[in-house]
């Protein structure tokens, strides 16, 4: 089980970047759109950089943590939606939730309980990043320069169900290596 200080301070990493999710949603289409007119299409470039590089940034993680043959594949098939997802998606911001919900899945597994059992830790965490995703569009309608809509509900909610596999992957590799761990 975690100290109270690591648990604490991971609730509050969590609870900041979801606040940091909500508070600049009525500034940062402004924002973004000021830093469109100024790169023009390097903007799109820009962004498909960044991504990149945060999901090669995973896939060495991955590579170092030394899983299984299963977690591999399993890891490849998410990084091959995602890369799906990026292409498809013509809007940078549509392309930058897909990875914030799926790093937003990974905080969020971590500050649900330990002792709780590995498959309840994932639908708690799925619910959570749901819930937060849904709240994140029903807000959206609600301010003028943004769309709260249906389909960024469901991407959201896909975004973070690739992140919570890919930490599925991670913190399995994980609980195998303690000793007296039960079966995943």
């Amino acid at each position: 089980m975690l100290n109270s200080k690591a648990s604490k301070a991971r609730i509050i990493l969590a609870i900041s970047y979801v606040a940091l999710i909500y508070l600049t949603l009525p500034v940062i289409r402004p924002v973004l759109n000021f830093i469109k007119a100024h790169l023009g299409s390097k903007f799109d470039l820009l962004t498909d950089i960044v991504l990149l590089a945060i999901m090669a940034g995973v896939a060495l993680i991955l590579i170092k943590s030394r899983i299984s043959r299963k977690q591999y594949i399993l890891a490849f098939i998410v990084f091959c939606i995602y890369g799906y997802y990026l292409k498809i998606l013509k809007i940078p911001e549509e392309r930058i939730h897909l990875l914030e919900y799926g790093f937003l899945s990974y905080l969020v597994f971590k500050v649900y309980s330990s002792d709780w059992s590995f498959i309840f830790r994932y639908w708690q965490t799925f619910l959570t990043v749901s819930f937060i995703g849904t709240l994140d569009e029903i807000i959206q309608y609600f301010i003028p320069t943004r769309v709260g809509d249906v389909r960024d509900i469901l991407l959201n909610i896909v975004s973070g169900l690739l992140g919570l596999v890919l930490t599925a992957v991670l913190c399995q590799k994980a609980a195998k290596n303690l000793p007296n761990s039960p079966p995943l």
